[in-house]
């Protein structure tokens, strides 16, 4: 009889590297960040792009203090940053956003052990602790470039819109995790590669 080994998840694993995930969780992205872009000006894309560089800057300052090793190229950080602009009001001013960086990476990501070990989303985070240390900038969202005061169908257009690139970053996400899952499948039960 042979004997079980007893060990703790994952038990398959795939090739897919961390890099290449938090690639595809960019790329997903990009839909979202376009339409950002699109319905509230170049002001929402300068917020992403100085989150993600101030995510990316935290953490490889932080790994450096922290005598660890460098990971900023495995673009968690980056991923963290653009989520966090993401859930932000754009006209939000961007010395403001440094708080939510420091505290979705510094804070929540790399004092208990960097990607994988935080017990909470760090961007999420981030966004609670600028909603609760500045209410007013944090809840002041003005109206997008193609609200309409007549009529309410371009608001309603663009609710639907962005739900719409909301499903569409899913099912990326889902059909990413599909082909992965099954390249495993196929790899470890027939042997291809």
């Amino acid at each position: 009889m042979s004997k079980l080994t007893v060990t703790s998840s994952p038990h398959m694993k795939g090739h897919a590297s961390t890099r290449r995930i938090m690639l595809d969780v960019l790329i997903a992205l990009l839909p979202c960040v376009i339409a950002s872009t699109v319905l509230y000006g170049y002001k929402s894309l300068l917020l992403v792009i100085f989150c993600a560089a101030s995510s990316i800057g935290l953490e490889y300052l932080s790994r450096l203090v922290m005598k660890r090793k460098n990971t900023i190229g495995d673009l968690s950080a980056a991923v963290t940053g653009v989520l966090l602009a993401l859930t932000l009001p754009p006209d939000v001013p961007l010395h403001l956003t440094l708080v939510g960086t420091v505290t979705a990476i510094v804070v929540v990501k790399q004092m208990f052990g960097g990607l994988g070990n935080n017990f909470v989303n760090p961007a999420l985070v981030g966004r609670i602790v600028m909603l609760v240390s500045f209410p007013g900038p944090m809840t002041s969202f003005r109206d997008s470039f193609f609200h309409d005061a007549v009529t309410a169908d371009i608001v309603y257009l663009q609710h639907h819109f962005t739900q719409l690139h909301i499903a569409l970053g899913v099912i990326h996400i889902y059909a990413a995790a599909y082909h992965s899952f099954h390249d495993l499948v196929a790899s470890e039960f027939t042997g291809r590669t």
